[in-house]
């Protein structure tokens, strides 16, 4: 038999991905976190990190490929 994952699970799983994501770019020190955001941090930028603002999502960062923390 299947198992399935209602989309309130998935989201919630997903959310604990980016978190920990996040988390670990802000120990690598390729982010900061102040004031309840996320900033990208001279060495984020060095490693090709860019800052992006969807109309429709709201703020994101992307990083290369490859990128390692």
């Amino acid at each position: 038999m299947a198992s399935f994952l209602t989309t309130s699970a998935t989201n919630d799983i997903l959310e604990e991905l980016i978190e920990n994501a996040l988390d670990r770019l802000v120990t690598s020190g390729h982010l900061e976190f102040r004031e309840g955001k996320h900033y990208l941090t001279q060495k984020g930028k060095d490693a090709g990190g860019e800052f992006r603002m969807s109309p429709k999502f709201g703020p994101f960062f992307l990083w290369p490929d490859g990128v390692t923390v």
